[in-house]
């Protein structure tokens, strides 16, 4: 990290964790701090916590079991703040 943020490698890093952590080889709290929020369509209310997302993430993969993450541009920083645009792509088996 530099005074004006992660380097591009370590941006990479933490996409691949977060990719990682929503496929169940890794933890949230590898990837995400203690105070993360998250929100996305599916979520009634914004998430708070590794523990709240990694349960939103099982869920997700029980209702698509093909599940997989794909990156859908460079992951992004600014003042601290990481974005990592990315989409869950797979087949709906489940119920949500």
């Amino acid at each position: 990290m530099t005074g004006t943020g992660l380097e591009r490698g370590a941006l990479d890093a933490l996409a691949e964790r977060w990719a990682d952590a929503w496929m169940g080889r890794a933890s949230f709290a590898d990837c995400c701090t203690g105070d993360v929020a998250y929100e996305d369509p599916l979520t009634a209310v914004p998430l708070a916590g590794p523990g709240a997302l990694t349960d939103h993430a099982a869920t997700m993969r029980h209702v698509f079991p093909d599940a997989r993450v794909e990156r859908t541009a460079a992951a992004l920083e600014r003042e601290g703040q990481a974005c990592l645009p990315w989409r869950l792509d797979g087949t709906h088996l489940g119920e949500y």
